[in-house]
């Protein structure tokens, strides 16, 4: 990150490093709740869509400011697989709520 001060370029990294997390926690729990209290379709309910929001706007921001660009085809390859995980919470959520 050429022209941009070693104070904002930590401020991105530890937004990056805390969105990255709060995504691995909230996936470790979806897992555990889905396993756990699959007779609580409240719980899975409320999982599923939060899960699905973080993903989608994960995927948003992607395409928006990409990231992964340093090396060719990464940025792509990285839109592409948060778009697959997007769409393994969405489409259970459809599933959950009009079935």
């Amino acid at each position: 990150m050429p022209n941009i001060s070693k104070e904002l370029e930590n401020a991105i990294k530890a937004t990056n490093f805390f969105f990255a997390l709060s995504l691995l926690l909230l996936g470790s729990l979806s897992l555990i709740v889905t396993s756990m209290l699959w007779t609580n379709t409240l719980i899975i309910k409320l999982v599923l869509i939060i899960m699905s929001i973080l993903w989608t706007a994960r995927v948003i921001f992607q395409i928006v400011k990409p990231q992964g660009k340093q090396i060719q085809h990464v940025s792509t390859i990285m839109l592409g697989m948060f778009i697959i995980t997007d769409l393994l919470f969405i489409i259970p959520t459809f599933f959950v709520f009009f079935a």
